[in-house]
């Protein structure tokens, strides 16, 4: 697993650029549950916001991809 980091220059962290993230969840959908649940837990605390997960929808199957569906479902719901 890769996270992508960036130091920016007021001190913050930076785990998940947005532009990066749909590639990384993508490349996830081939992981073992437990490391879809961390990376899904990454994305939740580091509040990256549902436009850039959108994009990934179209690649997913209900019925293959439940560790990625479910999160996402839950950020749908939180939408307003």
């Amino acid at each position: 697993m890769t996270l992508l980091c960036d130091f920016g220059f007021a001190g913050q962290l930076t785990m998940l650029s947005p532009e990066r993230v749909v590639q990384l969840i993508k490349k996830s959908l081939s992981w073992e549950t437990w490391e879809q649940t961390c990376l899904w837990q990454l994305i939740t605390a580091h509040g990256v916001p549902l436009s850039s997960i959108l994009p990934v929808l179209p690649d997913l199957d209900y019925s293959k991809h439940s560790e990625a569906l479910t999160p996402i479902m839950l950020m749908l719901k939180q939408e307003r």
